[in-house]
Formats: C-alpha cells, sequence, structure tokens
C-alpha cells in the first residue's frame, strides 16, 4: 500500500527509489528546488518535499526574510517528524537535504531521535546537534566569506558533528556566494551547481539521469 504523508507534502518518483526529504529555503519551493527535485527523481530518487509555507513562494530577501521568521517552528517539526513517521514504516534508510533554512531544519531533526535522517546533504547552512544522534553522514556545501553562515559558525558545526560521531563531507565554493546552487536566486552559479549536484548525488548514492 503506497505511503501516505500528511497535507503540505509532495512525493515524486519511483516508490521503491531510496528516499530523499527535501526540505526548501527561506524562498519556499521555488524554481531552485524544483530543479534539484527533478535531478533528485531523474537519478532514481523518491522525493519527499513538504512546504512550510502552505504553496506560497517568494523571489526577494525581504520577502523570504518574513516568511522564514513567520514560520510556526512547533507546526513545522510536528509536519517533518509525521514526514519522518511515514518514512521509518518503510523500514529503509532515508536521507535529507536542504539549503539555508531548510539546513537548518534538517540538522535540527538530527538531534530528534528516531526523526533523524540517516544521511544529510546541507547547502550553507548548518545547525550542531544535540548529544547523539542515529544520523552517520553529513555533507557540508559552503560558500567561503558566506555572512550567513560564517567561518566560525562552521567551525562550531564541524566540531559538534565530530564530536557525536557524524562522519562530515565538506566542500567549499571559492568565489561563490550563499544561494549559489539555487536556480533563479541572486547568487545562482550554473558551473557550481552542476558540481554540487555530482557531489551530492554520488554521496546519496544516485546516479545521474540513471
Amino acid at each position: 500500500m503506497a505511503t501516505e504523508f500528511p497535507p503540505g507534502v509532495q512525493v515524486f518518483g519511483p516508490e521503491d527509489g531510496d528516499t530523499v526529504l527535501v526540505l526548501h529555503p527561506w524562498w519556499g519551493i521555488s524554481p531552485g528546488v524544483l530543479d534539484w527535485r527533478d535531478a533528485l527523481v531523474a537519478a532514481g530518487a523518491r522525493v519527499v518535499l513538504p512546504d512550510l509555507y502552505g504553496g506560497t513562494a517568494v523571489d526577494t530577501i525581504l520577502e523570504a526574510e518574513a516568511m522564514s521568521n513567520a514560520v510556526d517552528d512547533v507546526a513545522a517539526f510536528e509536519l517533518l517528524d509525521a514526514c519522518a513517521d511515514q518514512l521509518n514504516a518503510a523500514g529503509r534508510p532515508w536521507s535529507a537535504l536542504g539549503w539555508s533554512m531548510g539546513a537548518s531544519y534538517a540538522s535540527q531533526m538530527m538531534s530528534r531521535g528516531d526523526h533523524a535522517p540517516h544521511r544529510a546533504v546541507l547547502f550553507y547552512g548548518a545547525a550542531a546537534p544535540l548529544g547523539a544522534s542515529r544520523t552517520e553522514a553529513v555533507q557540508l556545501h559552503i560558500a567561503p566569506g558566506d555572512e550567513y553562515f560564517t567561518d566560525e559558525e562552521i567551525a562550531d558545526v564541524i566540531d559538534a558533528f565530530a564530536r557525536t560521531d557524524i562522519t562530515v563531507e565538506r566542500y567549499d565554493y571559492p568565489g561563490l556566494g550563499h544561494w549559489f546552487a539555487e536556480i533563479g536566486s541572486p547568487a545562482y552559479d550554473e558551473e557550481g551547481t552542476v558540481l554540487a549536484k555530482q557531489r551530492a548525488l554520488s554521496f546519496l548514492g544516485l546516479e545521474p539521469g540513471a
């Protein structure tokens, strides 16, 4: 029987594909998110895409900041926990992928017991896990000099991952900025995004266009 997710969650790709919980950035489900969704599905993944904004997407920094500040974290984690419950019910490991705000939510899920992803791909954002986690490995994509994810924050997060025995695979993208891996964003970089997709798909055990 097909797995049923709560309202506000879309599912794409094959039922038997390796599942990736995709957590959107502060723009909402933007063109950049849909581009990654398509790449993951083309590689054979099953993509679970919750919408923390209830169908709204924005394209300016001021709008995005207002939207992200208005998110009810209690409601957000109720939705994400419900997704995790459904993913766990399938009895298979699953991963999370998120950008900035989405990366922060993915990181916080690592501290939520059985609601933690087994692996995570995080773009220009992360939060230190609190205590032990079932998350085994993280791939971290960094824009050096990022004003939203500073060198000090990066060092602290990587140290925290090490203390909780989470393996970190780190990639820096010199000269690129926050949002570089999202089509339609102010800092989008095509070459950097192509490279990031190759690295993320490999980390997740997926093959482009499989």
